[in-house]
């Protein structure tokens, strides 16, 4: 196991892994933006430091890097910061409660089980208004939300999906660790679906 605060140490490991064999493709996974995020937000001082942190990390890592290796920096999302009085929590609100099976998904975007999805999907888009998009799980699939759906991957999919818009969330006592989040991410926003993709490559002289 790596310390992942070891940078040196990281580095020494990317780079020795970018020399093996004629071509090689290497990934490394930096978490500790989202973790700050996560914890103090997006918009805070932390994850602002974070960023120059790792910043500085990947220019070290360009400079130890072959001329010939292009370093390629992007995110797996993005996030807003969800203040704790736009957390909805479903058990508190009983018109969200009726007809559920089964909460699944998470704060940013909830998939919802049920028998009656319909009915479902009706009532939590009249309740929500415009803090959501409400679909059910054919409406989604039918706007692309998950790109070519395989047959056997459906009822995978929860009934009813809720993107939340704006800085709001559907929270659940079921997950009180998720409770404690200041920033999330998973609906279909610009702010969370929208990443950089920074690509660096230098030439040999």
């Amino acid at each position: 196991m790596i310390d992942e605060n070891d940078t040196s140490l990281r580095i020494e490991q990317i780079v020795a892994a970018s020399r093996v064999g004629e071509r090689s493709f290497v990934y490394a996974y930096e978490r500790r933006l989202d973790h700050a995020g996560h914890g103090m937000g997006c918009l805070s001082e932390a994850w602002n430091q974070t960023l120059d942190e790792i910043d500085a990390w990947i220019e070290q890592l360009r400079s130890a890097l072959d001329p010939q290796t292009c370093l390629i920096v992007t995110g797996d999302h993005g996030m807003v910061d969800v203040p704790s009085n736009h957390q909805i929590v479903i058990e508190d609100t009983p018109v969200l409660t009726n007809g559920l099976d089964l909460i699944g998904g998470e704060g940013r975007l909830r998939q919802l089980y049920c028998d009656r999805p319909d009915e479902v999907a009706t009532r939590w888009r009249r309740w929500l208004g415009e803090r959501a998009i409400v679909r059910t799980r054919d409406e989604a699939i039918d706007e692309g939300w998950f790109g070519t759906v395989d047959d056997r991957m459906r009822d995978r999919i929860g009934d009813v999906l809720v993107a939340l818009l704006g800085d709001w969330a559907i929270m659940t006592l079921t997950r009180p660790g998720e409770l404690t989040l200041v920033g999330q991410h998973g609906s279909l926003t610009p702010e969370e679906m929208r990443v950089p993709l920074l690509i660096d490559q230098l030439t040999a002289d």
